[in-house]
This record gives C-alpha cells, sequence and structure tokens, in this order.
C-alpha cells in the first residue's frame, strides 16, 4: 500500500510517491515530517520569523501560539491595524494625535485622546477624588 502521505499514488513495487508528498511531509516514501521551522510541500517554506514560537503548523504554516508584538495574521506577516498593538495586536492605543507604534503601543507626540492615560493611551479614566 501507498503512505497515506503520498500526493497521489506511488510506485507499487518501490513505495516511492509518484507524485511527490502531501504538504508538511518529506523524503522518498513521504516518511519524514517538515523540520521544525518549516512546513509545506516539501518542506520548502520557512515559518514567519514573526511567530512567537519558532515553529508553525508544518502543512499550512499557521503560526503555533500566535505572534510578536506588532504583527498579526495567520502567518503573522501583516503588522498591526491602525490604533493597535501588542501581542495578536489585541491592544488598542487612544493616541490624539496619531496612531501608536503598533511593536511598542507608544504614541507619537500630544498626548492621549480625553479621559485617557498612560504611554500608549490605553489606561482608563483617572479617578479624582475631591476635598
Amino acid at each position: 500500500m501507498c503512505p497515506g502521505t503520498c500526493h497521489g499514488p506511488c510506485d507499487l513495487k518501490t513505495g516511492l510517491c509518484i507524485f511527490g508528498c502531501s504538504e508538511g511531509w518529506t523524503g522518498d516514501e513521504c516518511d519524514q515530517a517538515c523540520l521544525e521551522g518549516t512546513y509545506g510541500k516539501d518542506c520548502r517554506h520557512a515559518c514567519s520569523i514573526n511567530c512567537l514560537n519558532p515553529s508553525c503548523d508544518r502543512v499550512t504554516g499557521e503560526c503555533i501560539g500566535g505572534c510578536k508584538d506588532g504583527w498579526q495574521g495567520f502567518n503573522c506577516t501583516q503588522t498591526c491595524d491602525d490604533w493597535y498593538f501588542g501581542n495578536n495586536c489585541t491592544r488598542k492605543c487612544n493616541c490624539l494625535t496619531g496612531p501608536c507604534n503598533p511593536l511598542t503601543g507608544k504614541c507619537p507626540l500630544g498626548g492621549c485622546e480625553k479621559e485617557w492615560h498612560g504611554q500608549s493611551c490605553d489606561k482608563g479614566r483617572l479617578c479624582v477624588q475631591k476635598r
């Protein structure tokens, strides 16, 4: 029988996969999973350097564990949208004069929108006690 990791039929005498391996596999008999940090057809593609972990899904290249600060998307190749920053671009900044740095969250000069504070203008309203 042909290995289930062949992309199509195999030579019934030798067991070699005629049309190569399925995504995520390599070797003459397609019996070797892609090494950590590689994925795809014959493991030719490198995982994104923006993946939080060095490995990615060996078939699709999707980053396992998400993206480093400032990056988002399936394989962490898209920078954060304006006004977002941090790990997987999940934190929102409320800067007054423009979007924050997608990696650090630091706002440009000009401060925060009303009722926001902090380096990234992501901290809520300060309470001031009246005397």
